[in-house]
């Protein structure tokens, strides 16, 4: 199929469009993501440590009366996060998103990324999939102070870095079709001055080829169009 000069404007403007948008998916979204993750980690490890040392304050290694689960909700309500504790052999003892009676039901977290590193001393984090708060969840676990065969672990829900790319994916959708609405209408409009010069020059030169030499463009235009016209008056003038 054949595709005249203002087709080929015409075409110009979505096509840099794609350009952008592809190059926003692969550079600006990931680095969206980064950024707010990054914010939520250091959110996290701030609100693990004050659960560690809180949780160190009420429970001692020699005191076996402690409701864990129960300081699990306490501190989850303050923390505004999810608050687990984990004893050495992975038997999770204490969740603020979990009933004490379904705490036999859960998994068991010694294999844990988090977990294994807490118990070697390490205080890291992972990113993975809940299935308990059916979402992806940003964890991180450190001992609790005073007590080397208990892990505080604290995990905040990453919906909302989810929803922050989804919305700045909509953002960018909503300005690329301004955009393209606004380069559609430009390019048609220099595509209709353009294939205008154009026809203008290819009718003078076809009266040219038939033996009129006294036929003129006269365009006075300073870009490439003008500048062809001018060439072929000139060149009318010299057969002439």
């Amino acid at each position: 199929m054949r595709i005249g000069a203002r087709g080929k404007l015409f075409l110009v403007a979505p096509a840099l469009l794609v350009v952008s948008l592809i190059t926003a998916e692969i550079y600006l979204l990931p680095s969206v993501e980064h950024d707010l993750t990054e914010r939520i980690r250091q959110a996290l490890y701030v609100r693990l440590h004050l659960v560690a040392e809180r949780a160190a304050t009420y429970a001692r290694p020699t005191d076996s009366s402690v409701d864990w689960d129960l300081l699990a909700d306490r501190l989850g309500k303050i923390a505004q996060a999810r608050v687990t504790f984990i004893q050495e052999d992975g038997q999770v003892i204490g969740d603020s998103e979990v009933l004490a009676e379904n705490l036999g039901t859960l998994e068991n977290h010694r294999a844990r990324p988090e977990v294994a590193a807490a118990f070697n001393g390490q205080t890291t984090d992972n990113i993975r999939y809940s299935a308990t708060m059916q979402n992806r969840m940003l964890y991180a676990a450190t001992k609790v102070p005073g007590n080397s065969k208990m892990v505080a672990r604290v995990s905040l829900p990453l919906a909302w870095v989810d929803q922050a790319k989804s919305k700045t994916r909509t953002l960018l959708l909503g300005g690329a079709l301004v955009a393209l609405l606004a380069g559609v209408l430009m390019s048609s409009a220099a595509a209709v001055i353009l294939s205008r010069s154009l026809r203008r020059l290819t009718a003078v030169a076809r009266r040219m080829a038939s033996g009129e030499l006294e036929a003129r463009s006269h365009l006075e235009s300073a870009d490439e169009i003008g500048e062809l016209g001018r060439t072929l008056d000139h060149l009318a003038a010299n057969l002439s």
